[in-house]
């Protein structure tokens, strides 16, 4: 049971440096209505008052710890008011490398149960289900030392570096060197800690070669942990970190802060709800200076680098409904979920709130929000999947500067093009163009049906849709055909049932203009009047008015219809509907709706009957509907 006392430590100091709060000892519950909304109100502002309990017994405690983690502390309390026992500048350390560990100002630690905790570490008791602890706080917390126990690995990957390097025969510095880590913050609260058993049985399938089955061993294990235990809730604040890193004499730098961080019922693999607000962050990422930087020259010394200031913030984020219980039980057996687990797994409802980055002192994108909903599945089949996304702003003059410099060090000629392009698109409201986005797959596994659709647009240019629906055999059709306690699928039988039950319905292409046809015709002008060029086409090209460009481009549509007519003479009015929705904008719209929906069997019949059929009769059995309306 030795690594799995390594594992408990882990997760601790894990917990330790992931999870951390500050509120400087200021226990005023946030005014955030997101994280009252949430439910961690009573979690931060209430203490909690446990009766009838004695001391934590720090000789046994200490007898439980690993002999590569040493425990202290200067003071030791024990509150009868509220039940807890009370540390002071305690640290957590990693004896092989002393400088590293955990330093917390206050622990506070309510009913630790270190019998519990004593049977799960030696093995005497894998099977119950039993409390770690009932609430442990932690104030003023600080990760120290990670760059040196993070040293060994470095090397190594140093190492390994400059193997590659020197075959390769670049005379190139490649190693990584950790200048700085840093990681704080002031309180933490981790409530109602508790075993579950441990579960973990069988092997690698036996298809899977030593190397893999070695991996998937670390895979089960890790499942197996992740189920055996669970915390009814954390609560966090003001998290506060930072990294520099140097490699090939460039340095990243970045710094973050989190307002407050939460998880509620995170269960065996399985998360209720959690909750990140107030994220903001800062640094410097390195670009190659590409005039410089020559790495192809085995005699080239260090490249060149271009210090890029970046920052941003998002106001929130949160995940609900994460239900892996079920599906990291079949992994820790080593089983793949027979087919009847059809309530098997969710991957959770992501909502990421307003957000934005900058980069160079300017603003490169920002958000309003978005929603990603994984959370619906039929066994491993998903059932409704979605995504929305709300007014996605990129900001385009960002990348006009670094753009002009990094062409203008290879093409002098070009310096300044990029910003000239710039003040084109935001001649034409597009220097920032705002993004909508919404997509969706739903199938009725019960019934059958199924529906894909995606949409998007750009404010003031445009909209594009499409879709289609269907019908794929209900789940118990064919879910029975895979045996996967014997690894069996009876793929013949499943092909069967596809070709009787599944069917294709419709689908739908759909654009509709708002003003974006005008300013690409404009755009394609004037960008390519700004472009230095001796290429008499390109000079020709930059003379034409847009009103020419877009007929060329109309009669270029036609004669391509004219063309085809020959072969596929529908082709012609198809070609002529989207000319004209080039020419005058409105909606163009190409449709697939059979009179009655596609099967295998139906599609058979038709090709048995009509051997060599003309085009009017491929188009009437097929549904092709193309038009397009004007404004």
């Amino acid at each position: 049971m030795r690594y799995f006392i390594g594992a408990i430590v882990a997760t601790m100091l894990a917990i330790g440096t992931y999870l951390l709060l500050n509120n400087d000892g200021d226990d005023t519950v946030p005014t955030s209505s997101a994280t009252l909304a949430k439910g961690y109100a009573s979690l931060l502002g209430e203490p909690l008052i446990l009766e009838d309990t004695a001391p934590l017994d720090m000789a046994e405690l200490g007898a439980l710890l690993p002999e590569a983690v040493a425990l202290s502390y200067d003071e030791l309390t024990f509150d009868d008011d509220t039940g807890a026992t009370r540390m002071t500048d305690v640290t957590i350390a990693y004896a092989p490398t002393p400088e590293a560990g955990l330093k917390i100002g206050e622990l506070f630690i309510w009913g630790a149960d270190l019998p519990a905790i004593a049977a799960r570490m030696d093995g005497s008791d894998l099977a119950s289900e039993r409390p770690i602890f009932r609430r442990v706080e932690a104030r003023n917390l600080e990760v120290v030392g990670l760059a040196a126990l993070y040293e060994p690995m470095l090397e190594s990957m140093n190492a390994m570096m400059e193997e590659a390097a020197a075959a390769d025969g670049a005379n190139l510095d490649m190693s990584m060197v950790f200048d700085s880590y840093e990681l704080k913050a002031g309180r933490m609260i981790i409530d109602d800690a508790r075993f579950h058993p441990w579960e973990i049985s069988g092997a690698a399938p036996d298809a899977m070669d030593a190397e893999n089955a070695e991996i998937f061993r670390y895979f089960q294990i890790g499942a197996a942990y992740i189920r055996g235990f669970s915390i009814e809730a954390i609560a966090i604040e003001d998290m506060t970190g930072g990294l520099s890193m140097t490699q090939m004499g460039a340095t990243t730098d970045i710094n973050f802060t989190t307002a407050f961080t939460g998880y509620q019922g995170m269960s065996r693999g399985d998360l209720k709800s959690s909750l990140v607000e107030g994220m903001t962050y800062q640094g410097v990422s390195p670009w190659p200076d590409v005039s410089i930087a020559d790495t192809d020259d085995p005699d080239a010394s260090y490249p060149a680098f271009i210090d890029i200031p970046v920052d941003g913030e998002i106001a929130f984020y949160t995940l609900d409904d994460l239900r892996m219980d079920k599906a990291l039980s079949y992994l820790a057996q080593g089983v793949i979920p027979p087919t009847t687990e059809t309530d098997l797994l969710s991957l959770g409802v992501w909502v990421n709130g307003p957000m934005r980055y900058s980069m160079n002192g300017e603003p490169l994108y920002d958000l309003a929000g978005a929603t990603l909903d994984l959370s619906g599945f039929r066994w491993l089949v998903p059932t409704q999947l979605s995504l929305e996304v709300d007014d996605l702003t990129y900001h385009l003059g960002a990348f006009a500067g670094m753009f002009d410099e990094i062409i203008a060090q290879e093409n002098p000629e070009m310096a300044g093009t990029a910003e000239e392009v710039m003040a084109v698109l935001e001649t034409h409201g597009l220097v920032s163009p705002v993004l909508d986005m919404t997509g969706n797959w739903t199938w009725n596994a019960d019934e059958g049906p199924a529906t894909w659709a995606l949409s998007y647009s750009v404010d003031g240019f445009g909209q594009a849709e499409m879709g289609a629906d269907g019908v794929i055999p209900p789940f118990a059709a064919w879910s029975g055909l895979i045996d996967t306690e014997n690894e069996d699928v009876d793929e013949a039988a499943i092909e069967q049932v596809f070709q009787e039950g599944a069917a294709f319905e419709r689908a739908f292409m759909r654009l509709t203009d708002d003003g974006g046809i005008d300013k690409i015709f404009a755009l394609a002008v004037e960008i390519a009047a700004v472009i230095p060029s001796d290429d008499p086409q390109l000079q020709a090209f930059a003379a034409y008015d847009p009103a020419t460009v877009r007929n060329l481009a109309v009669a270029g549509i036609q004669m391509a219809g004219s063309g085809a007519r020959a072969e596929f003479p529908p082709a012609k009015a198809w070609a002529d509907a989207y000319a004209d929705y080039i020419n005058e904008g409105g909606v163009f719209e190409a449709r697939l709706d059979p009179p009655e929906p596609l099967t295998f069997a139906r599609i058979e019949a038709f090709d048995d009957e009509t051997p060599n059929p003309d085009p009017d009769t491929i188009v009437e059995f097929l549904g092709i509907a193309v038009e397009h309306t004007t404004p």
